[in-house]
């Protein structure tokens, strides 16, 4: 069916039958290699969320294509700007991706995520983006750097969230100012997940020394790709301390609307 549809060039019906159908009973390898060929990234993202059970692996092909981009010139990449479109069209996904999960639907059908995984996927999310350093995913793999191995001493603290706000930082502010109405980021309720690769950055002393392993969520365990570990809950204030670090530390990186953005959010979650 997947390769019928994608002959006939109809991703978007492809796309929509996926979402409705059990896909289970697909050719998993097939549907993938077909999904990423064909830059169907909505229907790649959907089967590893519901079939894979893995909320990560979507943010990490995301960052890899955007890291392409944003540093194409400083890497001697030298894409055309035809191969450029297409990075940017198979990456820009993550925001919509990132809102989304951390707002309990499942990307891209706005069904309510399983309440099996409601709290995992949100905690894998913020893992990602709040643990302070690089990350090996899949597990016992190699770092993902967002700079090349010539420049990775000079990489930021919080590199995923430092590239996310850099190459779009009006979708990222808007991914967290709808993530800072979930209660789950109420400070009296804070307890911090972590596996040992990453701690909770460095901009915030008092962050950093709230933060405690402890075991993951049970939710977790049963994910096919085994997201234990990878979950981390944090408070707006430590999110706004955070945000405040990097755009300090790295300030040249950023353009006056970017500052501006910033400010907007802070203004407008200051009462949360």
């Amino acid at each position: 069916m997947v390769k019928y549809y994608i002959d006939l060039n109809n991703g978007l019906i492809l796309e929509q039958l996926l979402c409705l159908l059990d896909i289970k009973q697909l050719d998993i390898d097939l549907t993938i290699q077909l999904c990423k060929t064909n830059h169907l990234q909505d229907t790649y993202v959907y089967i590893w969320n519901t079939l894979m059970l893995d909320y990560i692996s979507p943010i990490f092909d995301a960052i890899k294509t955007i890291k392409q981009i944003v540093y194409n010139n400083n890497n001697n990449n030298n894409l055309t700007d035809d191969e450029l479109k297409v990075l940017k069209n198979d990456s820009y996904y993550i925001y919509p991706y990132i809102s989304y999960i951390l707002t309990n639907r499942q990307f891209p059908t706005d069904k309510l995520i399983d309440p099996s995984f409601e709290i995992s996927s949100k905690l894998n999310i913020y893992y990602i983006l709040f643990n302070g350093n690089s990350i090996s995913w899949p597990k016992n793999s190699e770092k993902l750097h967002i700079m090349d191995e010539d420049y990775e001493l000079n990489e930021p603290a919080f590199p995923y969230l430092f590239l996310l706000l850099k190459y779009d930082s009006c979708q990222m502010f808007a991914c967290l100012n709808e993530a800072f109405e979930d209660d789950l980021m109420n400070d009296d309720e804070i307890n911090y997940y972590s596996n040992g690769s990453g701690n909770s950055g460095s901009y915030s002393a008092s962050a950093s020394a709230s933060a405690s392993t402890s075991s993951p969520s049970s939710s977790s365990a049963s994910s096919s790709w085994n997201t234990n570990g990878y979950e981390l809950k944090v408070s707006r204030q430590y999110i706004i301390e955070i945000l405040l670090g990097i755009f300090n530390e790295n300030y040249d990186d950023f353009t006056p609307n970017d500052k501006t953005y910033l400010a907007i959010f802070i203004a407008r979650n200051y009462p949360n």
